[in-house]
Protein backbone atom coordinates (compact mmCIF):
# COMPACT_ATOMS: atom_id res chain seq x y z
CA UNK A 1 0.00 0.00 0.00
CA UNK A 2 1.89 3.47 -1.44
CA UNK A 3 1.28 6.59 0.79
CA UNK A 4 -0.25 9.46 -2.04
CA UNK A 5 1.72 12.80 -0.92
CA UNK A 6 -1.73 14.68 -2.77
CA UNK A 7 -3.89 12.85 0.39
CA UNK A 8 -1.20 13.59 2.97
CA UNK A 9 -1.83 17.28 1.88
CA UNK A 10 -5.12 17.05 1.14
CA UNK A 11 -6.16 15.88 4.19
CA UNK A 12 -3.90 18.25 6.35
CA UNK A 13 -5.96 21.06 4.36
CA UNK A 14 -8.92 19.66 5.12
CA UNK A 15 -8.09 18.98 8.88
CA UNK A 16 -6.77 22.81 9.47
CA UNK A 17 -9.69 24.12 7.24
CA UNK A 18 -12.40 22.26 9.60
CA UNK A 19 -10.38 23.04 12.94
CA UNK A 20 -10.78 26.45 11.17
CA UNK A 21 -14.08 26.23 11.01
CA UNK A 22 -15.24 24.86 14.45
CA UNK A 23 -13.34 27.28 16.07
CA UNK A 24 -15.30 30.01 14.30
CA UNK A 25 -18.12 28.32 15.03
CA UNK A 26 -17.66 28.19 19.14
CA UNK A 27 -16.48 31.96 18.81
CA UNK A 28 -19.83 32.52 17.37
CA UNK A 29 -21.91 31.16 20.14
CA UNK A 30 -20.08 32.93 22.38
CA UNK A 31 -21.98 35.90 24.05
Amino acid sequence: MTIDPVAIIVSTILAFYFGWLARSLLDRSKP
